[in-house]
C-alpha cells in the first residue's frame, strides 16, 4: 500500500491507543473543544448545538466520531451513562405505575375481577409433587405417553410392520429391555 493509499490515509490519521485505560485518562487525551462538545450533550443539546457550543463544523464533530478512539470511548461513556439513568427513571415511573394500578383496581370491582383474570389468577392450577422421585416418575410417565412406541406390545407391533419375524422381534426386544435395565434378567425364549 502506498502512503496515498485511502486506506493507509485512514489508519494513519486514527489515533493510536491501548486498551484498559480509565476514564479520567480519556477525558484528560480530550482538547478543550472535544470537552465542550461532551458538556454540551450533557446538557440536552443536539449534535449541531454541540458543535455551535464549541465553535466548530458539525462535520469535524462526525469525523471525531468515527476517527478518534478517545472521542468515541468518552462520548459512548456519556450514553452508557444517559441510558443508565434513563433506566432509573423508568423503574421509579413502573412503582408510579404499579401505585396508580393498584388504586384503580382497590376502587373497581370490575377492573379488580379483570386484572386478576388477565394475570392468571383466576385459573385453578394444583401444586405439583414436591418428592424428587414422585416427580421423577411424572416426568417419565410423560415422556412415555408421548412415545409412539408406549410399550414392549406397540413395539413388538412396529417391529411387525417392519417385516422382522418372531425370532428377530425377541431378540431385539430382549436387548432393548437389556439396554434399558442390565441389573435384571430377561428370559429370551
Amino acid at each position: 500500500m502506498s502512503e496515498l493509499d485511502p486506506v493507509s490515509v485512514a489508519i494513519q490519521q486514527i489515533r493510536r491507543v491501548e486498551p484498559g485505560m480509565t476514564l479520567e485518562y480519556i477525558h484528560a487525551q480530550l482538547d478543550d473543544d472535544q470537552q465542550t462538545v461532551l458538556a454540551a450533550l450533557r446538557d440536552e443539546k443536539n449534535m449541531t448545538q454541540a458543535a455551535d457550543a464549541a465553535a466548530i463544523k458539525r462535520s469535524t464533530l462526525y469525523y471525531w466520531l468515527s476517527a478518534d478512539p478517545f472521542f468515541i470511548a468518552a462520548y459512548n461513556a456519556w450514553k452508557a451513562e444517559k441510558n443508565a439513568s434513563s433506566e432509573v427513571r423508568l423503574t421509579i415511573m413502573e412503582d408510579a405505575a404499579v401505585d396508580a394500578i393498584e388504586k384503580a383496581v382497590s376502587n373497581d370491582p370490575k377492573l379488580a375481577y379483570k386484572f386478576l383474570k388477565d394475570r392468571g389468577v383466576m385459573r385453578k392450577s394444583k401444586p405439583g409433587a414436591t418428592d424428587p422421585g414422585l416427580v421423577y416418575q411424572q416426568l417419565m410417565a410423560e415422556i412415555q405417553s408421548q412415545s409412539p412406541v408406549a410399550g414392549p406390545r406397540a413395539l413388538t407391533e412396529l417391529l411387525s410392520q417392519a417385516g422382522l419375524s418372531a425370532d428377530q422381534r425377541r431378540k431385539l426386544l430382549v436387548e432393548t429391555l437389556h439396554s434399558h435395565h442390565p441389573d435384571k434378567t430377561v428370559a429370551a425364549g
